[in-house]
C-alpha cells in the first residue's frame, strides 16, 4: 500500500477484491486520493465488500463491481496501477497478464502477491495430492485447478506478455528448496 501511495497514482484496479479488504484499507489511508475499481465474479463477496464500504464510509474512493472473465470491463490503458492479491494461480495466467496489460497505461504497474512455488519433484507430487483432496474431499474445484509458478517461469510469463520490468521480493526466506514463498511481484509496462 505504500508504494500505491508514494507513487501518486489515482487510477487504481483491484482485479479480483475478495471482500474488498485491499481496497478498504488503500482508500482509507490519508494520503490516498486516488479512486479504486474493483471488481470481483462472486456477488455475495461484492455485496460484502460494499457493505464495509459504507460502514467505512468510503464508498466515494471504492467502486466494487462484478464481472464474469474472461476480460475487465475497462478500456485499454484505463489503470495506473492493477493489483492482485493471491489470486494468479486460480487463472489461466497468460491470458490473466495480457488482460491485465491491456488495462494498464503506459508505465503503469501490476502488483501481484502471489506463491512462488519451486517446480521440483516432491512439490509435484504434493500438488497432485492437494489436489486430489481439494477436488474430491473438499469440493473445491477452483483451488483444485490452482497452477503455481516458480520464479523464472513467472518472470518469463510477464516478460512475453510486454511488461519490461519485473521485480520479485519474497516475504520470507525457503526453510528448504522445495517450499513456496509468497511474495510480492511489481512488473511495469
Amino acid at each position: 500500500m505504500d508504494f500505491v501511495v508514494n507513487t501518486h497514482r489515482t487510477k487504481i484496479v483491484d482485479l479480483m477484491c475478495d471482500t474488498g479488504t485491499l481496497a478498504l484499507r488503500l482508500a482509507g489511508r490519508k494520503a490516498f486520493f486516488g479512486r479504486i475499481q474493483s471488481f470481483d465474479s462472486n456477488i455475495t463477496l461484492l455485496e460484502r465488500a460494499r457493505q464495509r464500504a459504507r460502514l467505512l464510509n468510503l464508498g466515494q474512493a471504492v467502486e466494487f463491481q462484478q464481472f464474469e472473465e474472461p476480460g475487465w470491463p475497462l478500456a485499454d490503458g484505463f489503470a495506473e496501477i492493477a493489483v492482485s492479491i493471491f489470486d494468479l494461480h486460480r487463472h489461466p495466467a497468460e491470458r490473466f497478464l495480457r488482460e491485465a496489460y491491456r488495462i494498464l497505461a503506459g508505465g503503469g504497474y501490476l502488483l501481484l502477491g502471489e506463491v512462488i512455488e519451486p517446480h521440483t519433484f516432491l512439490n509435484r507430487m504434493m500438488r497432485i495430492w492437494q489436489r486430489f483432496h481439494l477436488r474430491l474431499v473438499q469440493r473445491n474445484a477452483v483451488e483444485a485447478g490452482a497452477v503455481y509458478h516458480d520464479q523464472e517461469e513467472l518472470i518469463r510469463l510477464l516478460f512475453d506478455t510486454g511488461f519490461r520490468q519485473v521485480v520479485i521480493q519474497g516475504l520470507k526466506s525457503r526453510s528448504s528448496r522445495h517450499q513456496g514463498v509468497f511474495s510480492l511481484v511489481a512488473a511495469t509496462k
